[in-house]
């Protein structure tokens, strides 16, 4: 009997649409956002529609100019959860106009009445919505849902999200959700969390948010005018109060750039190409990193590729890179190529940090870094940019000291630097070489040369300990090698070495205690003239000083300490020591 019934019931349905005529096509409303291409700037109609906001900027931009676009195609029912938010409504002079002609009127829905929607249903709602004149021809806008999600089980919200789509199919005009994430933060919740369960509960998903300051629309599943569109990201500008597609977007979870009208254009300096044969007719060359910013200042997709200079030229060119990373979009691609200097790991890492997309090495030829643009055009920025410039480079920066410092200033100035570039991810070594019986603490340290700020050198009880700046593991043999004007064996019979934080912080911390009854060799190291050409005779059985050393990767216990009066200094030469003479044999 059930199933006549209801296949009766389908034809009854089926005929009266017949009787009824076609329904009347009712008019898109804007998605509050002008200029999207492809068709996708429109709300669905028939289907709830979750649109996200990242922070406090984007929400002061989003509501107000999506109820306008509502109100463009109809009459609006706004729902808050807060007073508050009805109030920024109407301080909206064609808003508040609308609301006076009853073009659109406003409802209180607090969180407690939305959190008990996810034990009753939206039965009751609707019903009390029907009673108060919500017809299908009005637009209803929820402008805070975050408590209607909030703390749902995986039942709670297959239910809620299936009367939402069933009650939004029978009716004509768009159902919106907002759902601010920042407001779920501030209350200890997680915005990642919330974005998954709406993503989860709904099938139309959109997020506002901003992206080194400036606003950025993702579409994670919506309708354009050629279909279904995923993982789609619009990079926007705030124009005259309304927020406006900039021209270029990218796809994919993680973005690659789709379209931007100058995704094929070169902005240079003049610098990063001299010397050059072949340069691109098309690219264009500024004289001046001025030039260059003022040049690229309305660019989207385009490459903008900057000379690294001398290294008093760093600090120009990373403020120029972190503005154009923060006023322009993250389909922007920053090239810095090396010139007349190499950059230093930390000077790299500084500068992927403020939003370069990558460094070219001064080893690349022309026509190599010609195909690495050719190959980067799709690149979308994904790294995290610093919202001071300053702040980030002294994040990287090495302390402005070098060479021999007396034990306890080592010990400061190294764990001073280990803190503060923890959060950068630089690797940093610290190493102790232990001296050979026949080499006294100042004749070694007066074999070291330091050339660049932040590596330091002291001295414990039996040998000297070194930390190298920004120096990975694998470049530790070639850094000692290059510290010392004499092969290492002939100085240290081991090493002990660290690039752990735990592992270095203990080191130090040893060394520390240790502190207060070791000599402070200073006053005996007479400054040093540059160091003179290393000698190209190799050490006896070995083609290099860092391999003479049996190497210990690990922290060596203590030895015992020499009173602080138990400074030996060598009467002889390094050169006239048997260990040269075998060197010579």
């Amino acid at each position: 009997m059930n199933k006549p019934s209801s296949v009766t019931a389908l034809l009854r349905s089926w005929w009266h649409g017949l009787r009824s005529g076609p329904r009347r096509t009712a008019r898109p409303a804007g998605l509050g956002v002008d200029g999207l291409p492809h068709g996708v700037g429109r709300l669905p109609a028939g289907a709830p529609a979750a649109l996200l906001v990242q922070d406090e900027a984007c929400w002061q931009d989003w509501p107000p100019a999506l109820v306008a676009d509502l109100l463009a195609a109809g009459p609006v029912l706004a729902l808050a959860a807060q007073a508050g938010d009805i109030d920024a409504l109407l301080r909206v002079p064609t808003l508040a106009q609308a609301h006076a002609a009853g073009r659109l009127r406003t409802w209180l829905l607090p969180p407690e009445a939305q959190a008990q929607l996810r034990q009753d249903g939206l039965g009751a709602l609707a019903q009390e919505l029907a009673r108060n004149g919500l017809g299908p021809h009005t637009s209803l806008c929820v402008l805070d849902a975050h408590a209607m999600l909030a703390g749902a089980t995986v039942a709670e919200l297959q239910r809620l999200a299936g009367q939402w789509r069933r009650w939004s199919a029978a009716r004509r005009r768009p159902v919106a959700l907002l759902l601010p994430l920042h407001r779920a933060q501030a209350e200890g919740g997680n915005n990642l969390g919330a974005a998954v369960r709406a993503q989860a509960a709904f099938r139309h998903v959109a997020e506002l948010g901003t992206l080194s300051g400036r606003p950025v629309l993702t579409l994670y599943r919506w309708d354009g005018g050629q279909g279904a569109v995923f993982d789609a990201r619009y990079d926007l500008r705030r124009d005259g109060g309304r927020l406006c597609y900039d021209g270029s977007f990218s796809l994919g979870a993680q973005p690659v750039l789709a379209d931007a009208p100058d995704q094929f254009a070169v902005h240079a300096t003049r610098a990063s190409v001299a010397g050059q044969r072949g340069v691109p007719a098309t690219w264009q060359i500024a004289d001046s990193l001025a030039a260059l910013e003022e040049a690229a200042r309305g660019a989207a997709g385009a490459t903008v590729l900057i000379d690294a200079g001398v290294p008093e030229q760093f600090a120009a060119v990373a403020a120029l890179v972190h503005r154009l990373r923060q006023t322009r979009p993250r389909s922007l691609k920053i090239i810095v190529r090396e010139t007349e200097a190499k950059l230093r790991a930390h000077s790299e890492q500084a500068l992927l940090r403020l939003g370069v997309t990558s460094v070219v090495y001064r080893e690349v030829g022309f026509a190599r870094l010609q195909k690495l643009i050719e190959d980067g055009r799709h690149l979308v920025y994904a790294g995290a940019i610093g919202s001071d410039c300053a702040q980030t480079l002294a994040a990287c920066m090495p302390a402005a000291a070098r060479g021999y410092q007396r034990p306890a200033r080592f010990v400061q100035l190294a764990g001073d630097m280990l803190a503060r570039t923890e959060a950068a991810g630089l690797s940093h070594c610290l190493v102790r070489l232990q001296l050979l019986p026949t080499v006294a603490h100042l004749d070694a340290l007066r074999a070291c040369r330091v050339q660049r700020d932040g590596d330091l050198v002291t001295a414990d009880a039996q040998g000297l300990c070194v930390f190298l700046f920004a120096c990975r593991e694998s470049d530790l043999d070639l850094a000692l090698s290059h510290l010392f004007t004499l092969p290492l064996g002939a100085l240290f019979s081991s090493q002990a070495q660290d690039a752990t934080a735990g592992g270095m912080a203990l080191m130090l911390e040893r060394l520390r205690g240790a502190a207060a009854r070791l000599p402070d060799y200073g006053p005996l190291l007479e400054p040093i003239a540059a160091p003179a050409p290393r000698e190209a005779q190799p050490a006896a059985g070995a083609g290099g000083g860092a391999a003479l050393l049996p190497v210990v990767v690990a922290v060596l216990e203590e030895a015992p300490h020499r009173g602080a009066a138990a400074v030996q200094v060598s009467a002889r030469p390094i050169g006239r020591r048997p260990v040269r003479e075998e060197m010579a044999a």
